[in-house]
Order: C-alpha cells, then structure tokens, then sequence
C-alpha cells in the first residue's frame, strides 16, 4: 500500500531496450546505473592476455552488472577488473618467466 507523499515508478515504453554495455570490440563493459545513466565503463583493451581471453572476462563482467545481473555499482565492477587485471598480469609473468628458463637444445 503506497503512503503518503508515494507513488509507483514509471515504466519505460514497450519499445524501450536497454542499451548495449559491451562495446563492439568486446573489450569495454559500460556500467548503468539503477536510474539507467552511466556509472563508469570498465576497459580490458590494454590488459596482457589473447584478445579471446580478455573478450571472456569482459563478456563475464558485462554478465554481472546487466540487467539480470548482481553488481549494481562501478565501485564492485572495477573491483572485478582489477582482480582480473592482477590474475591476467600473473598469467602474463608465469609465461615469461617459463620461456625465460627454457633450455636450448
């Protein structure tokens, strides 16, 4: 029951989509807000790694800050972007260093 000085929402049109948050490079996450502005955008594009796997990471991020998604804030979603950023960095180093110690024949 609504109270005083409530009212419902208003709904947005039947036509109305949802902007896309993955950039056409795959590479960028736009994050929306709960009134539908911009919060902030999360860009995988110079991290280390196959662009495959910073594609996947930022597909993944884009999942949990859509719609259907749990992380409503920029906050929580760079949070993930640099979780990904030190494991992809340490991917990065193990590489390195494992070429580094090859034995020529």
């Amino acid at each position: 029951m609504a109270g005083r000085h409530q009212r419902r929402a208003a709904l947005p049109s039947a036509e109305f989509a949802r902007p896309r948050s993955l950039d056409a490079t795959g590479l960028i996450v736009t994050v929306y807000g709960e009134s539908g502005g911009v919060e902030g955008a999360c860009d995988f594009t110079a991290l280390p790694g196959s662009l495959e796997l910073r594609q996947a990471f930022a597909a993944a991020l884009d999942r949990k800050a859509g719609p259907g998604g749990t992380w409503r804030s920029i906050e929580t979603c760079r949070a993930g972007r640099r979780a990904v950023e030190i494991f992809l960095r340490w991917l990065n180093e193990q590489e390195r260093l494992s070429t580094a110690m090859r034995i020529p024949r």
